[in-house]
């Protein structure tokens, strides 16, 4: 939820108002809490995002309709690394500029962040949501003694920081 609201803040400081969303919505509570983020982050903007824009499909084919409308977005919240590669890729395929035309924010683990470039064109990195795996770990772990030494607490909800990491030559 918080990454995605650092990312709709993101492409609004750069200018972009026709944000669109391409990625499932509907595989687990990540999808769902990204888009939730997404579209506080919007509200929080004063923008919305219409029906159009959503994409739940991560079909090449209908990455390429989307980004060839005619009121087509110029920022795209793609929050997992592979979407977000087929959103850039298809982009470039159709001709659009990175950034000001087309600018694409992925997520990815801190720890894979420099993988990503296999992942994505040569040359072009995209500012990434990123949150750490350590201390993901760390926290299930320290919970998980706390429960064993208190086996009747209640399940709780831990959320791990995350935070917009911009490319090197940003």
């Amino acid at each position: 939820f918080g990454g995605a609201m650092q990312a709709v803040a993101h492409l609004v400081k750069n200018g972009h108002t026709r944000i669109a969303w391409v990625g499932p919505t509907a595989e687990g509570i990540q999808g769902l809490e990204r888009w939730a983020g997404v579209q506080a982050g919007l509200r929080k903007a004063n923008l919305t995002m219409p029906t159009e824009l959503m994409l739940s499909s991560i079909d090449k084919a209908a990455i390429r309709a989307l980004l060839s409308r005619d009121d087509r977005p110029t920022g795209v919240v793609a929050p997992w690394t592979s979407v977000a590669s087929r959103v850039l890729h298809a982009g470039l395929e159709l001709g659009l500029r990175p950034g000001s035309e087309l600018e694409v924010v992925g997520w990815c683990p801190e720890e894979f962040y420099r993988q990503t470039r296999d992942m994505l064109p040569p040359g072009q990195m995209i500012p990434q949501v990123v949150w750490s795996i350590r201390d993901m770990a760390e926290a299930c772990i320290a919970r998980l003694a706390e429960r064993r030494a208190h086996p009747d607490l209640h399940t709780i909800r831990l959320n791990i920081e995350t935070r917009l990491r911009l490319p090197e030559n940003h």
